[in-house]
C-alpha cells in the first residue's frame, strides 16, 4: 500500500481530511527517522519495533575489476513485527 492510499483509509476511519492525514504521516515518518538517527529504538504497541542495525566495515569483491574493495561500515533500519501482527498476517494468508 502506498502512502496516499494509507492516508485515505486513515482519514476515512477517523473522519479527518486526506491532506491533514498526509501531513500527519509525513511528520510521523520524519520523527521516526530522527529518533532512529539518534540511536533510539521505536516500539509501536500492536505493530512492532523499529531499530537500527549496524554493519561493520568489511572487504568485498568487485567482479568488474576482479579486485578486493573496502566497504565502509553502515547502519540500516530494521523492523520486527509484533506477535499479534504476525498472527494477523498468517490468518490472512490461510
Amino acid at each position: 500500500m502506498i502512502k496516499k492510499k494509507l492516508a485515505i483509509q486513515i482519514a476515512q476511519r477517523i473522519g479527518n481530511g486526506r491532506e491533514e492525514t498526509t501531513k500527519l504521516l509525513d511528520v510521523l515518518c520524519e520523527v521516526l527517522g530522527d529518533t532512529l538517527d539518534a540511536g533510539v529504538f521505536v516500539h509501536l504497541t500492536g505493530l512492532g519495533r523499529l531499530t537500527v542495525r549496524e554493519y561493520p566495515a568489511q572487504k568485498g569483491f568487485d567482479p568488474r575489476t576482479r579486485g578486493f574493495i573496502n566497504m565502509a561500515a553502515k547502519k540500516s533500519p530494521v523492523f520486527k513485527a509484533n506477535k499479534s501482527l504476525k498472527g494477523k498476517s498468517n490468518e490472512a494468508g490461510a
